[in-house]
């Protein structure tokens, strides 16, 4: 079962990338990176597996003394779905795994900005 409360389960090494961590603690994830800049710490991307398979990419923006409450995600494309450009069929794939590891989508009303997850706090 996929469980997002602590945070993001990076599958290839095993660690969580946990809500509420500091600049400091997520460049402490391995295989953290530099998303554009050598000398911008502030944005930390990763390359992984996450929610049972999902091959992603990650950022994390956190400048100053701001802790981790969202990321920004996109999806890598498989080598043997590379040769598809078609927008559509990614999305679907990708939906047709979700719905299959978290069940039937339901419909909530407010929820927008899409690429983000925002952690949302227990009622």
């Amino acid at each position: 079962m996929i469980d997002l409360e602590k945070g993001i389960l990076f599958e290839d090494s095993g660690k969580v990338l946990a809500w509420g961590s500091s600049r400091e603690e997520a460049w402490q994830i391995d295989g953290a990176m530099h998303y554009n800049l050598k000398n911008d710490d502030t944005r930390i991307k990763w390359h992984e597996n996450i929610l049972n398979g999902v091959n992603c990419g990650i950022l994390a923006y956190l400048p100053n003394s701001k802790t981790l409450d969202s990321v920004f995600m996109w999806m890598r494309i498989e080598e043997k779905y590379h040769l598809s450009d078609n927008a559509l069929f990614h999305y679907l794939r990708f939906f047709n795994h979700l719905a299959i590891e978290l069940g039937d989508p339901k419909i909530q009303k407010g929820f927008s900005k899409a690429n983000t997850f925002h952690r949302q706090e227990a009622s």
